[in-house]
């Protein structure tokens, strides 16, 4: 193959257009229309590029294997990271409702007032609302430990973070379990023979103790969170005919 010299002139220059006039490319650039238009020519250019690509593997594959690896532990890494984040952010939410950590807020304001002031439906959507919430927020601290985590590894790109379809996603998923809820007490309602479920009309006679405090001695009941006494049993925490409302 032979060399053409390309002189180094002001227009290549700093400040200059960044063109060379065609006399200066003129012979490199009647070689290459010349080639491009003859086949033998294109042939043996692609045999030539070909077989110098390959040649040059034997030297370049064990460090393109080694980088690929690299790569491969790293995505590994991050991943590991998003999915540390989230499952201490699931135990953390798990742990806040088993603690009673939705009967807070507008749920209590609600659930003190219920039956005189507040009526069952008040009551479910202000769970799940508080839900919602608590969830947003269990989604926000996962995202910002995540992010902590991908900043120490070299190279890693910025992480991203939970949009809107995500909080749309999680307000319907709480209304979801809202309406769960409310099916599950109407179908355990029906079959009941009588009681004080929760979701009775506005007015009804509340029973007493509160549905909440279940189990233990007399004069030690434990406090338990709303998952657990959102469900009717004829098992209540009065006596066996009140229907109170419990874990089944």
């Amino acid at each position: 193959m032979p060399c053409f010299t390309v002189p180094e002139l002001p227009e290549s220059a700093r400040g200059g257009s960044g063109l060379l006039p065609a006399t200066a490319v003129a012979e490199l650039r009647d070689w290459l229309l010349h080639h491009a238009g003859d086949p033998a020519a294109r042939a043996v250019a692609a045999g030539r590029t070909a077989a110098g690509a390959l040649a040059s593997l034997r030297s370049r594959v064990s460090g393109l294997a080694g980088a690929a690896a690299a790569q491969h532990a790293a995505a590994l890494r991050l991943m590991r990271h998003i999915d540390g984040a989230y499952e201490r952010s699931a135990a953390r939410v798990r742990r806040q409702i088993d603690d009673g950590e939705l009967l807070a807020g507008e749920a209590l304001a609600r659930w003190r007032g219920f039956p005189r002031d507040s009526g069952g439906d008040e009551l479910l959507d202000a769970f799940a609302d508080g839900l919602s919430a608590l969830l947003r927020g269990a989604v926000g601290d996962a995202d910002e430990e995540a992010a902590d985590a991908w900043r120490l590894e070299p190279g890693a790109p910025e992480c991203g973070r939970a949009d809107e379809l995500v909080a749309e996603r999680i307000d319907l998923l709480a209304r979801r379990w809202r309406r769960c809820l409310e099916e599950i007490a109407d179908e355990e309602l029906r079959a009941a023979e009588g009681g004080c479920p929760l979701l009775k009309p506005r007015g009804s006679r509340p029973c007493s103790p509160p549905p909440c405090w279940v189990g233990g001695a007399r004069g030690a009941r434990t406090r338990r969170s709303p998952a657990h006494w959102a469900r009717p049993s004829r098992r209540g925490c009065a006596s066996a005919a009140s229907g109170c409302w419990r874990t089944a």
